[in-house]
């Protein structure tokens, strides 16, 4: 998947910086379980929904142990599942391939959040507000996640 879903790791990363919200999502420890399901708690569309999975997770065929999605430490269970409950109330792995950081922050934190798109050509005063906004925000230790399309990267 390489980094289509940078957004959704990026996102995991801000809430997980800022509250204990992984505790709040499973419904138990995190740790592998021995019938391999899990609980979930999730906002769906503004709406609270609890959600069970397995812990089968897609892996390549040559490397059996090398996740096909979230590349990370394998000691990180959690991570992979949360991105699995959220390809599953999208209806599957390849409507999350891309996306934006408010829809995955609201959905794992239960809270509502704000979208902004700040453009190159906004005027100064507009520019202003933007960063205020998001400076305010990080102030008061809200998780904040920023990207940009790949024209405007550096």
């Amino acid at each position: 998947m390489k980094d289509r879903d940078s957004y959704f790791l990026a996102s995991i990363a801000a809430l997980i910086e800022h509250e204990p919200f992984v505790r709040e999502v499973f419904d138990e420890e995190i740790k592998i379980t021995k019938t391999g399901a899990y609980k979930l708690r999730l906002n769906n569309k503004g709406m609270p929904k609890e959600i069970i999975i397995d812990d089968y997770l897609p892996v390549y065929k040559s490397n059996h142990k090398r996740a096909v999605f979230c590349h990370i430490d394998p000691s990180l269970i959690w991570v992979p599942l949360l991105e699995k409950a959220y390809a599953k109330i999208h209806r599957g792995y390849d409507k999350i391939q891309y996306g934006f950081a408010h829809e995955v922050l609201s959905t794992f934190s239960r809270a509502p959040c704000i979208y902004q798109t700040i453009l190159t050509d906004f005027r100064q005063e507009e520019q202003e507000k933007c960063w205020n906004t998001l400076l305010e925000a990080y102030e008061s230790r809200f998780p904040c996640v920023v990207g940009s399309r790949k024209e405007y990267t550096c």
